[in-house]
């Protein structure tokens, strides 16, 4: 599933890959950090913020943001710039300003750079920067 959702190069993010509880309720962690989980309702894995950072670095499926704090899901409205490869309903790793986050793709990166309504990315988890 990892390959599918997100490449096969990918694979070399994970050393030392440890995998908790049992299907269809699993994580899988490197090292001490939790990386991923399934979502057992579709199959697919859910990133953490561990792995979105990992993602953030490549530069891949990343959303650029404009500097403000998402609640729920950000609109086609405060997106920047997307990655090319996005498409809907794959995880992504969204950034802007002070803050940086994971969730799930509502459009594709095409539509979200170009939309100026309606949802593009559904929030699961994001962290505050302190300003420097």
């Amino acid at each position: 599933m990892f390959k599918y959702q997100f490449g096969e190069d990918m694979l070399e993010l994970i050393d030392k890959p440890r995998a908790v509880g049992r299907y269809p309720k699993l994580q899988l962690f490197d090292g001490d950090a939790h990386i991923l989980s399934t979502v057992p309702e579709s199959g697919k894995l859910s990133i953490s913020l561990t792995m979105g950072r990992k993602l953030l670095e490549l530069n891949r499926y990343c959303v650029e943001i404009e500097d403000f704090i998402p609640h729920g899901s950000i609109m086609a409205k405060g997106i920047l710039n997307a990655c090319p490869s996005i498409r809907v309903g794959d995880e992504v790793i969204f950034h802007g300003g002070r803050v940086y986050g994971v969730g799930t793709a509502l459009m594709g990166s095409h539509e979200m750079v170009a939309s100026t309504y309606g949802p593009a990315v559904s929030v699961r988890k994001y962290e505050v920067m302190e300003k420097r």
